[in-house]
């Protein structure tokens, strides 16, 4: 019953990279000011983009927000010193992506593994909820990264990349794999702890039985 523990949670990891995983949000309002003779029009722009697991992984994410950042409409007025119309160059998420494919996999192989009899089973479940979780940290560290470095340093204050639940939950899903894994191999070796040669199994007092008289 302890084995078939870790699969489930592994099972939940993979599970959860088609939930929402990424929201990508650029707030640009109120951000030109008053425009003089326009009579205090401001220019506003807002994009929020959710993307899945699923969709880092075939580059539907990555394809997607390219093809929202091409130039930018220039502001009433014309353009304004210090903000960007277009951006510095396109959003790169291979490496997300190959991180995202890595944790993906990692799942998988751990709702297989992990059912491995005696205490490999809940060695394989401790070293790959472990790789998954490490995997799964750095891809949304990747992911905020490679979209704020495509927008430029100027326009990076408006970007906001945030991580959503299903993110999260294929996190704890990772560690709580490992941790059980580490609980099933400690309670594994108790179990096969071995008898001590020469131990007496009798039970009460007195000297052990002679040998047999002839």
């Amino acid at each position: 019953m302890r084995k078939a523990i870790s699969p489930v949670f592994f099972l939940l990891a993979a599970a959860c990279f088609f939930l929402p995983f990424f929201t990508v949000t650029c707030q640009g309002a109120d951000q030109f000011g008053d425009l003089g003779e326009l009579g205090g029009a401001q220019a506003q722009q807002e994009l929020e983009k959710t993307y899945s697991g699923f969709e880092v992984i075939t580059g539907d994410a990555e394809t997607d927000l390219n093809e929202d950042t091409g130039e930018a409409p220039t502001p009433p007025g014309g353009e304004i010193p210090g903000i960007p119309t277009q951006p510095t160059g396109d959003i790169d998420l291979g490496m997300t992506q190959i991180l995202a494919i890595v944790a993906a996999a990692v799942a998988i192989l751990g709702i297989v593994l992990s059912l491995l009899p005696g205490r490999t089973g809940g060695l394989v479940a401790a070293v790959l909820g472990v790789v998954g979780a490490i995997a799964l940290f750095v891809t949304g560290m990747q992911f905020s990264s490679a979209v704020k470095d495509a927008v430029g340093s100027e326009a990076a204050g408006f970007i906001e990349v945030k991580n959503e639940y299903g993110f999260w939950l294929s996190l704890v899903a990772f560690l709580v794999a490992a941790a059980w894994g580490v609980a099933s191999l400690l309670m594994g070796g108790r179990a096969a702890r071995p008898v001590p040669v020469g131990a007496s199994t009798t039970s009460g007092f007195g000297a052990p039985a002679g040998p047999p008289s002839a």
